[in-house]
């Protein structure tokens, strides 16, 4: 569902879609609760609709997949997958919601922004502070993660992963 159409102001981190037709970006809301919501737009910046409306949590980032219809973003403690349609305006909205890491070893303490791969086939994500990433394998079909491996600061000789927050794939 659209929360609402809005004037956006104070956005941060705008990520276009992999077909350059939408983008998104963050916002921090005004009301009796801070909230940092997810807003989808024109590439102008013009049409923003608010995706989420989660008072009281945190989209800690969000990654398009390749199809341009769906974006995985962090939760607070948890990976979502927002599927999105048009509604009768031709407004960009969540059709549906997926908890992604349902029963992975994984320990999501303070997840960081989450990347998928060029090809759609992997998700990486931070923990700041499990001082990790975590690798997991996508069906590309379903979109479900199958939970792959973790890599550890000061572990196996990777070093530099201290508080890591984000990441970039290329």
């Amino acid at each position: 569902y659209a929360v609402r159409t809005v004037a956006v102001t104070s956005a941060i981190s705008p990520q276009a879609t992999p077909n350059g037709q939408h983008q998104i970006v963050y916002c921090d809301t005004v009301g009796p609760v801070y909230a940092l919501e997810v807003f989808v737009m024109n590439p102008d910046g013009s049409h923003a609709v608010q995706l989420t409306d989660v008072a009281n949590n945190n989209w800690q980032g969000a990654s398009w997949f390749p199809t341009s219809d769906a974006l995985v973003g962090a939760l607070d403690y948890r990976l979502v997958r927002l599927d999105l349609g048009t509604d009768a305006n031709n407004d960009l909205v969540v059709v549906s919601t997926t908890d992604l890491q349902a029963g992975t070893p994984f320990d999501a303490s303070f997840l960081g922004s989450p990347v998928v791969s060029p090809d759609g086939k992997h998700l990486y994500v931070t923990a700041q502070s499990g001082d990790s990433i975590a690798v997991f394998s996508r069906d590309a079909d379903t979109g479900a993660l199958t939970f792959v491996e973790a890599l550890f600061d000061d572990t196996g000789g990777i070093n530099g992963l201290w508080g890591a927050y984000g990441l970039a794939v290329s």
